[in-house]
């Protein structure tokens, strides 16, 4: 897949799906499906979307986003995306809708199919949406195709919503609606070794600034480690127990793994909440806690999952 460079413009005749696509869940992917199969078409199937990071607010409000700009890159070309054109949103946020169908989706990216969602907004100060971009469409020579909504339970999907159930802890909900399990992909780093001292080893990783931060607490979860799953549990927080006013991480005990692995990428899938985060009165009732913990993660994965992902316990 190939992301065009500032200036550059598309080769060829394009279908483009137009969004955020923050965290690409199944709304996002219907989308994207629809330009992929515009290849049939003889187009090559094109993401339109903001770099991850560049846009602070939406809606008035601070905006926290769940993936990376380099997961979501990932995420599209496993979709069958080709191209991306991935502005900065200060680039653009003045410019006027006609502009943007004129000089980016037509000129730019040789645009003639664009797919969006039916709430889709563009143009300066977002306020124009789909029944101009159709009027714009017919103007310059694209058609255009409304996606319809995807829902959940009754309820439409929507980042924001993923985004609030990760923030409270309902990751389980979270992974339905983004079609994958919500993970972290992060270099460890190194800790205090508090865990390996009470013989629970942890990999330590940090959010990303503006990343989306889960509800502080203990999850099941799933870790790929060079190439292969295994089965783990992970503490997200501020370690109340070991350390005062340190920034949140993600600690991640690989169960009855030992290695050193300080400085790899790895990633980490989110499946169940536990419990919460709590501030226990000593290390040796930290150490029941997480043996309780840690029995648990492994009964959750043994009734939903896989057996196989215990490879080293």
């Amino acid at each position: 897949m190939k992301v065009l460079g500032k200036g550059e413009g598309m080769p060829f005749d394009s279908a483009i799906a137009l969004g955020m696509f923050d965290g690409v869940h199944l709304g996002h992917r219907a989308v994207i499906n629809s330009v992929v199969k515009s290849k049939e078409e003889g187009l090559v199937p094109t993401v339109f979307t903001f770099s991850v990071g560049s846009m602070v607010q939406k809606h008035d409000r601070e905006l926290f986003y769940i993936f990376s700009n380099r997961v979501k890159l990932d995420i599209f070309e496993q979709l069958g995306v080709e191209y991306v054109c991935s502005p900065r949103f200060g680039e653009m946020k003045n410019m006027s809708a006609e502009d943007f169908a004129r000089e980016v989706l037509k000129n730019k990216l040789r645009a003639k199919k664009v797919a969006c969602g039916h709430n889709f907004h563009f143009g300066k100060g977002g306020v124009y949406g789909f029944e101009e971009l159709c009027y714009l469409g017919e103007k310059y020579g694209f058609k255009v195709e409304g996606i319809p909504k995807v829902s959940y339970e009754d309820k439409i999907i929507s980042s924001a919503l993923i985004r609030e159930c990760i923030k409270i802890g309902e990751v389980e909900a979270a992974n339905k609606m983004l079609g994958m399990n919500y993970f972290l992909e992060q270099v460890v780093s190194h800790g205090n070794k508090i865990g390996r001292s009470i013989d629970f080893p942890t990999l330590n990783q940090y959010f990303d600034e503006r990343q989306l931060i889960p509800h502080f607490g203990v999850y099941v979860t799933i870790t790929t480690l060079d190439g292969q799953k295994y089965a783990s549990i992970t503490n997200v927080g501020v370690k109340p127990t070991v350390q005062k006013r340190t920034e949140p991480l993600a600690e991640t005990h690989i169960f009855g793994y030992d290695g050193d692995i300080y400085g790899k990428v790895i990633k980490v899938e989110f499946l169940n909440f536990i419990r919460g985060e709590h501030r226990f009165n000593s290390i040796e009732e930290l150490k029941k806690r997480i043996a309780i913990d840690i029995e648990m993660a492994k009964k959750y994965i043994r009734d939903n999952v896989w057996e196989d992902l215990f490879k080293y316990d």
